[in-house]
């Protein structure tokens, strides 16, 4: 993709082929695609395809713990899924350019991956309190921030550098893989409903840890892996099911 331009914030403008963008999976944490919103757009189109180029589109590309880099689609996903049925319908129509703004990040940059999402998604308002999705990444926000400060306080003021126990993409443990967290948060809360706040819910997470740890400190063989999670101080990616929800 010809880079057109470089933000101050690692931001790339480039060309890309409206097919290949329109191949990339959705970014986990995006909203829900509303079936009424691709309508409307479809109908505003009036059959000409191309003018979806008139509007930037926005990428991510996400290094993970193995090296491998995943590209997702991180805004404009409801245009998206206009170029995905038009090119399934059509095959063998000629692809297009359209204009897409992407950066990438580091496994560890869930916190900031959510920012940005945020910061380009500011013209319009986010259901937080309707979308599961949205909702789902204020857990995780509140998980992150819980784990990076001293003694599980949330205050940001004293927050320590410590290594990042959530990672995004194909991790191994003792770490935790935030694709897997935000599945299993949105399998139990579609059953059980949003019953505790963010905050509580990384409270519970907190506990829970510091229990575990003190099971590990206390057993007289560990394993590798085990040894490994008192080292870091991090073993819910140890717990089957994720039980500690």
């Amino acid at each position: 993709m010809p880079h057109l331009f470089r933000a101050h914030d690692d931001h790339i403008l480039c060309l890309s082929s409206a097919r290949e963008f329109a191949s990339l999976p959705f970014w986990e944490g995006n909203r829900l695609v509303k079936h009424e919103h691709v309508e409307d757009i479809q109908k505003s189109l009036k059959g000409n395809i191309h003018s979806l180029n008139k509007t930037l589109f926005r990428a991510i590309a996400i290094i993970d713990d193995v090296g491998e880099v995943q590209w997702y689609v991180f805004d404009g996903q409801h245009r998206a899924t206009i170029l995905r049925q038009f090119f399934e319908k059509n095959p063998f129509e000629d692809d297009f350019e359209i204009p897409v703004m992407w950066k990438m990040y580091d496994a560890k940059e869930t916190a900031l991956i959510h920012k940005d999402f945020l910061d380009c998604n500011r013209a319009s308002p986010i259901e937080w309190t309707v979308d599961p999705k949205m909702m789902t990444n204020q857990y995780i926000d509140a998980l992150l921030l819980k784990f990076q400060a001293p003694n599980g306080t949330s205050d940001k003021k004293t927050k320590r550098q410590q290594p990042c126990f959530f990672r995004e993409g194909k991790t191994k443990r003792p770490y935790m893989s935030i694709e897997k967290l935000r599945e299993e948060i949105l399998k139990k809360y579609s059953v059980t409903g949003w019953t505790k706040t963010p905050d509580e819910f990384a409270d519970q997470a907190f506990q829970m840890n510091e229990k575990l740890l003190e099971g590990l400190a206390a057993k007289d063989k560990r394993s590798t892996l085990e040894t490994s999670m008192l080292e870091l101080g991090f073993a819910l990616a140890n717990v089957e099911s994720y039980i500690w929800m």
